[in-house]
């Protein structure tokens, strides 16, 4: 039985999010892992959904529903055909004034004292504080915009801190519901549509118009972490790791807009983390756009933690990333912790990422330029004695090329020299030039065919 489980407020809910269709005696609908609109859910077992595209995808998940006994109904695409009714659009507008007023004018000790080391000043355009009868009266307030009333809904009403997210018109499209008040409920966030009228935008975006750098992150916590120690960064963040198709969508939209801007890709250092990078990554070079990847100490596992528990660090790696973006065209994306046993050499970040969205806790050396070999033998020799680098084995997976496998006998003569183990990564039978085509075209296969080669570390995943 597949680890992978997914938390919906509601059957309803759950069936939007997945975008299902009626067929009967099962949903259609898009798969959590690869986003086509080709997984099941059988009417009789809605606590489980699995993707048909077994050669390429194939994965199963678990669908837990928070309201155990809700009566669902189901009409596909309602509100998105029909648009908004006179009722329901002022509704939303008084909805999203009350939002503003909220963000804006309404005291927190949660938020005004520091919330997950954030200073107020950065929370306020993004979070408000309805602590107290305040949920309940949100709840009242945006009426038929919610598939069904939640101001009575004890549960529903713990959770105080409101993140609106609003679309191209203004508009709430969405919020996220966090608690102060009780801090170990679970799930730790839930999220509502409340604007019927079209596919609601489930990411934020704050990106002044003089702003050179944007940060991409997996939560809007994570991105707001970057703003709280420099007010000139853009935030564009996600709603989650497997949202980062709507993103991708919405910057080829954009491209003229961001095509001067650079980009910061900051996800979590875990599997869904690095999937969503490497998605996001692949997007952003195929508009010929400049980034970087963020890489986090060993023990953080994403942005907010990072700020909470070592600020002065994530200030000044901040401050590192974006002195490379005005002092260097290296884009070269290292990173080798003193823990990790493999490390895989390779020509590109999207690469590296390839392996890291199948083993999180794999070293990267991708290296862009020219001259890899006094790249690495620079590198080798500043951490030969703090990483211990004769306990671990290098993977070597430069492109399968007449000039990428030229650079690769190099780099092996290199680690031969130094009495490093490596391998080679076998492109034996593989239709692929690199890695990362290898796992952007048949991800089930790169998987089977990495865990061949080396052992993959299986890790708890991520919990905020």
């Amino acid at each position: 039985m597949s680890k992978n489980r997914l938390t919906y407020q509601s059957i309803t809910d759950m069936l939007a999010d997945l975008n299902a269709q009626d067929r009967g005696r099962y949903f259609i609908c898009t798969c959590p892992e690869c986003q086509e609109q080709e997984a099941f859910i059988y009417k009789n077992n809605l606590n489980f959904i699995q993707c048909n595209r077994e050669n390429s995808c194939g994965e199963r998940f678990l669908l837990q529903i928070a309201e155990k006994n809700e009566d669902y109904t189901y009409q596909e695409e309602i509100e998105q055909k029909k648009g908004l009714t006179v009722g329901q659009a002022k509704q939303l507008n008084q909805f999203t004034e009350l939002m503003h007023h909220f963000l804006h004018h309404i005291q927190s000790d949660a938020l005004d004292n520091g919330y997950r080391g954030l200073s107020r000043d950065t929370t306020t355009p993004f979070i408000a504080d309805f602590r107290d009868a305040g949920v309940s009266f949100m709840f009242e307030y945006a009426g038929d915009l919610l598939p069904k009333d939640y101001s009575t809904n004890y549960w529903m009403c713990q959770r105080n801190l409101v993140a609106p997210i609003f679309g191209e018109d203004g508009r709430v499209d969405r919020i996220l519901l966090r608690s102060s008040i009780n801090p170990a409920i679970q799930p730790k966030e839930l999220q509502l549509i409340v604007n019927p009228s079209n596919k609601a935008r489930d990411f934020f975006v704050d990106v002044p118009e003089k702003v050179q750098t944007i940060v991409i992150s997996e939560a809007l916590l994570d991105g707001l972490s970057f703003r709280e120690v420099d007010k000139e960064i853009g935030v564009i963040a996600l709603t989650g790791s497997r949202k980062y198709r709507n993103l991708c969508s919405y910057l080829k939209e954009q491209a003229s807009e961001y095509q001067d801007r650079k980009f910061l890709i900051a996800m979590d250092d875990d599997v869904a983390g690095y999937k969503a990078a490497l998605e996001v990554a692949h997007c952003l070079e195929g508009m010929d756009m400049d980034y970087q990847l963020f890489s986090y100490p060993e023990a953080q596992k994403d942005a907010n933690a990072f700020l909470v528990e070592n600020p002065k660090r994530f200030e000044r790696d901040v401050q590192l990333f974006q002195q490379r973006f005005l002092s260097s065209d290296d884009r070269s994306y290292m990173d080798v912790k003193k823990e990790m046993k493999q490390i895989v050499i390779c020509h590109s970040n999207v690469d590296a990422l390839a392996f890291r969205s199948v083993d999180a806790n794999i070293g990267v050396m991708a290296i862009q330029h020219q001259g890899k070999d006094k790249e690495i033998e620079g590198r080798l020799n500043r951490w030969m004695k703090s990483r211990d680098m004769f306990n671990k084995t290098f993977l070597v997976a430069l492109p399968n090329t007449a000039e990428g496998q030229t650079e690769a006998n190099i780099v092996v003569d290199l680690l031969q020299k130094n009495g490093l183990k490596y391998q080679a990564f076998d492109y034996t039978n593989v239709p692929y030039i690199t890695p990362s085509e290898f796992v952007l075209t048949d991800r089930k296969a790169f998987e089977r065919h990495v865990s061949l080669q080396y052992p993959i570390t299986k890790k708890k995943p991520y919990e905020r």
